[in-house]
């Protein structure tokens, strides 16, 4: 199989399964009309006052409210913009997930490795939980992820030890 097929068809089945999961996510929150998770309305307070004052109600920094920002400039409710935005970032996780295992040997050995990693965020339904409930520790978590994944990563080199 050509190098640039096989990367296209494994770049669309990571957006598959960050999409199904998204949606999945998306659907499981949507069930009540009201904002999911413990410190839901903590959020919902802080992205209002952000947009109305222009500060937030408790000075605090965290990348999650600039991220919930961008869906609510998008949906222009904010219930919705919690949903949508931690439904988005159950999707990444399992982007990540499907991106992270090596892409090195057999095209189906690559696809199964990546396809099960990503199964596991998929059908998780402690992911579910904990986007829910702790958007911005998944946030973090996911940030911790790509970080380490970007580390450059050495194989060590193989010495003759006997002589």
């Amino acid at each position: 199989m050509k190098p640039e097929i096989r990367t296209s068809i494994l770049l669309a089945a990571g957006f598959a399964f960050a999409a199904m999961s998204a949606w999945l996510r998306y659907l499981a929150l949507c069930q009540t009309p009201y904002a999911n998770g413990w410190d839901s309305y903590f959020y919902l307070v802080q992205l209002k006052s952000l947009k109305e004052t222009g500060a937030m109600h408790s000075p605090e920094a965290s990348l999650i409210y600039p991220y919930l920002q961008w869906f609510y400039r998008i949906c222009g409710d904010y219930v919705l913009a919690l949903k949508a935005g931690i439904a988005v970032l159950a999707g990444a996780l399992c982007w990540l997930a499907f991106s992270l295992p090596a892409a090195e040997g057999p095209f189906w050995t690559v696809f199964s490795r990546k396809a099960a990693a990503a199964s596991l965020f998929l059908f998780s339904p402690h992911l579910g939980y904990f986007a829910a409930q702790f958007p911005k520790n998944l946030l973090g978590f996911m940030l911790l992820i790509a970080f380490i994944a970007s580390l450059p990563c050495e194989k060590p080199a193989v010495r003759n030890t006997w002589r």
